[in-house]
């Protein structure tokens, strides 16, 4: 009966697990659009240890954004629905 439980519990674990990783992977490249936004309408400040921070957590997707011309399009598409 225990190791049932055991079984159960860690079945549900890498659902949540799979879960967290997909919305991560998702949530990421979206989370581009507000931040610019956010950026262009002054919500975020000027200071430029700010901006280094800003320019360390998303640097895949410049260094993505420099080099891959498929995803420089989407982006620029994407960056374009948020009025960026």
């Amino acid at each position: 009966m225990e190791g049932e439980q055991n079984s159960q519990k860690s079945h549900w674990t890498g659902i949540w697990c799979t879960l967290v990783l997909a919305a991560l992977m998702v949530g990421y490249p979206l989370s581009v659009g507000p931040v610019a936004w956010l950026a262009k309408n002054g919500y975020l400040p000027k200071d430029l240890e700010e901006q280094l921070a800003i320019r360390i957590i998303y640097a895949p997707i410049i260094w993505m954004f420099e080099n891959c011309d498929w995803y420089n399009r989407a982006h620029l598409w994407y960056l374009h629905l948020w009025g960026i």
